[in-house]
């Protein structure tokens, strides 16, 4: 069976809702409210959040206490007296302790495991925002609820999916590289042990505060794309810019703050979603 094309469904949506508003004598009703994303967002940074707390576990066990080690190696002109070590240098000791902590980390967080992960939030995110699509059917075509086809939905998962796994193996990689130059640095330098390792344990939040924008402005991506695929579908071309209303919000996202703009003619911010952690939505305008 061939399925018609996007555009088809989109306009016998719009003309069936229409031809049932005229029926029954009545304006087209206005849509329910958009659901919030905040807790989608903190179940993300959760299991973001977990990945870092593994990386703050295993630099303490195995990085930390050989920091003393790396410092005396960097300032004796001769070998250690260390049989162990007789014949490394502090790099070598640096890339050893690294090395080991890489591989620690990379045998919990596998590249399957990272997957898993973006692919249950894509889920998550397509489930509510789709809820919400079936809810406002449902109140424009009073209790009728059409059958959404989607053909673009696995594909829009699935870019998903890849940029995700890329940014969740980016928060060990960017701290191992800060991490490597941190002690490296201060072993060149001369600096205590104890100075160094505060530096390094000062990466901990640095890192947890990049997961947490990662959650927020992957999750907020993702649910904006679906909001124009799922409008423009179904023959929605126009949406009000809603901003959260606090003072978070940025200048030019609050000057659009209750304006009608049309898929097709986005403002010069780009729609709701789109910047960096932009948390506004784009509420349809059903005309």
């Amino acid at each position: 069976m061939s399925w018609p094309n996007s555009d088809f469904w989109g306009k016998r949506f719009t003309l069936l809702a229409a031809a049932m508003a005229a029926r029954k004598g009545r304006r087209m009703p206005k849509p329910p409210h958009p659901p919030s994303i905040k807790v989608l967002q903190m179940a993300y940074y959760k299991e973001l959040r977990g990945i870092v707390q593994t990386l703050q576990r295993l630099t303490m066990e195995i990085l930390i206490p050989q920091i003393p080690a790396i410092v005396e190696q960097a300032a004796s002109l001769r070998p250690s007296t260390d049989s162990a070590r007789a014949d490394m240098s502090y790099a070598e000791l640096i890339d050893m302790f690294m090395a080991l902590l890489r591989d620690r980390v990379g045998h919990i967080y596998t590249e399957e495991e990272i997957r898993r992960k973006a692919e249950r939030m894509a889920k998550q995110v397509n489930n509510t925002n789709g809820r919400y699509y079936d809810r406002l059917y449902n109140r424009i075509l009073m209790g009728v609820s059409p059958l959404r086809y989607e053909p673009w939905l696995q594909q829009e998962m699935a870019a998903f999916t890849k940029t995700n796994v890329t940014l969740i193996k980016s928060i060990p990689e960017k701290y191992f590289e800060q991490v490597e130059q941190i002690v490296t640095r201060g072993a060149q330098s001369g600096a205590l042990g104890k100075d160094i390792a505060a530096k390094v344990k000062g990466r901990f939040k640095v890192t947890k505060n990049r997961a947490l924008l990662i959650a927020r402005d992957q999750v907020s991506k993702f649910n904006s794309d679906l909001n124009q695929l799922r409008q423009t579908e179904a023959g929605i071309s126009k949406y009000m810019w809603q901003t959260a209303g606090d003072e978070r919000v940025r200048s030019a996202h609050e000057g659009n703050d209750g304006r009608v703009f049309s898929w097709n003619d986005p403002p010069s911010t780009g729609h709701p979603g789109e910047g960096v952690n932009c948390r506004c939505v784009a509420v349809p305008v059903l005309e």
